[in-house]
């Protein structure tokens, strides 16, 4: 049976919630973000994705695993987790988002594919996955401007 791991740290991206150059660095505290009330000092976020699988009726296939897509990586590698097919959505900065894809990339079982996202609005993202492409001799396949995937070779 088919299974999902779902790693996100649920915080959010900060890059969502600046108010700009011209705030220097200041938080935009009217986002949807700070709104609701918090747990031990963090969003609900995760909580709200918990009941979402609860009410979905999909615990036995989704399994969350809140961190970092850095440790993350370390734990698949760790406990030999090969996976057939990813979903990546994960860090926007340099030099995080390349190592999440040579990280993922890497754990990727041979034939499996990769979708990536952010790639149009994200020119790190886009620059990265470029990168990746390039280094392994990767035929991208566009879904849209924004999205794409790659099959690594078997």
């Amino acid at each position: 049976k088919s299974f999902v791991i779902s790693m996100d740290t649920w915080l959010l991206d900060l890059q969502f919630t600046w108010t700009g150059p011209k705030s220097k660095n200041k938080v935009d505290k009217s986002h949807n973000y700070f709104s609701d009330e918090r747990i031990s000092g963090g969003s609900k976020m995760y909580y709200q994705f918990l009941s979402n699988c609860i009410n979905s009726n999909v615990v036995d296939r989704i399994i969350p695993l809140p961190t970092a897509t850095q440790n993350g990586a370390m734990t698949l590698l760790s406990h030999g987790v090969r996976p057939d097919f990813m979903y990546i959505d994960a860090s926007h900065s340099n030099p995080d988002v390349f190592i999440d894809f040579e990280n993922f990339y890497k754990i990727l079982k041979p034939g499996g594919t990769i979708a990536f996202d952010d790639l149009e609005i994200v020119p790190s993202t886009q620059t990265a996955f470029e990168r990746l492409v390039e280094r392994y001799g990767l035929r991208p396949v566009a879904i849209n401007r924004n999205q794409a995937y790659i099959t690594k070779r078997g």
